[in-house]
């Protein structure tokens, strides 16, 4: 645990910090409507500049939680907008 969340720490992103912490709490600690909450507060003030390979995987976490919370049709807008993102290839 303190090697991610030394990982953490070091990511420059505003927007990759809270989508890691959008993770964690959906992923490990299962409180899916802090990580609704937490994605939403992201989305809507960290977006500039951002990548869009991390953006998708927002999307598709945004979509997860929205379908663990019973929120079907929210889940279906994260999915249809992470369908329209264009990955950059590594």
């Amino acid at each position: 645990m303190e090697a991610e969340d030394e990982r953490v720490r070091e990511l420059e992103s505003k927007f990759e910090k809270a989508y890691a912490a959008a993770y964690r709490l959906a992923c490990s600690k299962e409180d899916f409507l802090a990580a609704r909450n937490t994605l939403e507060v992201a989305f809507r003030k960290f977006t500039d500049g951002l990548n869009s390979n991390i953006l998708f995987k927002a999307k598709v976490l945004q979509a997860e939680v929205f379908a663990s919370l019973g929120q079907k049709k929210q889940a279906k807008g994260a999915i249809q907008e992470a369908n329209e993102i264009t990955i950059n290839r590594i």
